[in-house]
């Protein structure tokens, strides 16, 4: 989820009216490389580095902070995306009403 909000608030800051699906699709898939060491042994290196995994989304961060992935810091992060969302999508109809209105 942390990689998708950080992928829609750029997107978000760069072009408020854009589609959002392509920048919160690949934030998301960016933030989760890191975990790709749960899948193919021999790159836990990628996973267990702050500074590489990090790149990631500050994937090395948020694994420190929650190490057990608990239920409260996923729902605020949903949370926080689903605002974002809901903001990105207010954008564009707001931006279509503006285009037709001229």
């Amino acid at each position: 989820m942390y990689g998708a909000s950080v992928g829609l608030a750029v997107m978000l800051w760069i072009r408020p009216t854009a589609d959002p699906r392509l920048p919160i699709t690949v934030g998301g898939l960016w933030a989760m490389v890191p975990d790709i060491a749960k899948f193919i042994p021999g790159v836990s290196w990628l996973h267990d580095s702050p500074i590489l995994a990090s790149l990631f989304g500050l994937h090395y961060l948020f694994d420190l902070g929650d190490p057990n992935d608990s239920i409260w810091l996923a729902l605020f992060a949903v949370g926080l995306f689903t605002l974002m969302s809901l903001g990105s999508q207010l954008a564009l109809i707001l931006d279509g009403t503006k285009s037709k209105s001229n």
